[in-house]
């Protein structure tokens, strides 16, 4: 039996769902040239619920909001999840980056018999050792987000960047994704985050910071708190 509110579509369960955060608040957002975009309007500002949300931006997630969009729903928000896999996160993994850096570690058995592409390049770089490590980062700002490569800076010096970032609901935050050094790469170490010029404190945070479904499900059976 579907919840009150929910929709089965091709086997998809779609709930209404509140967003958490602040309702109606406009935010900007730093561009990429570091010019800032102009404010959300009064009709295009972020409602506290929504219809239909889909969690994950990853290929799925975009193919289905467009197609709900497609057959004529009109409420229907797509928000990014804090994973290294697809959607906005897929930023801080390209060409310049390895596996091991970005912390995909559980992903690349090194010591498994069968060869494959860059298994020996990733012997060496785990050899030599990491200079720098995926960090989530949480940011007090002024009504301004991340969004993707910006600068960070540690004691007057540039020392890493953001690969991607926006504003969280869920903590009611901004948040980011960036590259610091290992020295500097511990939960709670403090950084700051260059945005349209200005520098904002930011501290390196646990991820992820939602769990999933089923691990809340295996938490909750073994009487484990819930992580929200």
């Amino acid at each position: 039996m579907l919840r009150p509110g929910a929709q089965l579509l091709r086997g998809l369960l779609l709930r209404s769902c509140p967003l958490q955060g602040s309702p109606g608040r406009p935010r900007s957002v730093c561009g990429r040239e570091g010019e800032e975009k102009p404010p959300l309007s009064a009709e295009t500002q972020w409602k506290d619920r929504a219809e239909t949300v889909i969690i994950g931006g990853g290929c799925v997630g975009v193919s289905l909001a467009y197609h709900l969009a497609k057959a004529g729903m009109k409420d229907v928000v797509l928000l990014e999840k804090s994973e290294l896999t697809a959607g906005s996160t897929w930023h801080a993994m390209n060409c310049d980056t390895n596996p091991l850096e970005a912390g995909l570690e559980y992903f690349v058995k090194l010591n498994k018999p069968a060869d494959f592409i860059g298994k020996q390049a990733l012997k060496q770089i785990k050899a030599k050792g990491l200079k720098r490590r995926l960090v989530c980062l949480t940011l007090a700002t002024d009504d301004v987000d991340p969004e993707g490569n910006e600068s960070i800076w540690y004691n007057g010096k540039v020392v890493g960047n953001t690969t991607s970032g926006s504003y969280s609901y869920s903590i009611q935050k901004s948040l980011a994704f960036a590259y610091v050094p290992v020295q500097l790469s511990e939960v709670g170490q403090q950084v700051e985050v260059e945005l349209l010029g200005k520098n904002y404190p930011a501290v390196i945070i646990q991820e992820p910071l939602v769990l999933t479904e089923p691990t809340r499900n295996r938490l909750q059976k073994k009487g484990g708190k819930d992580k929200t």
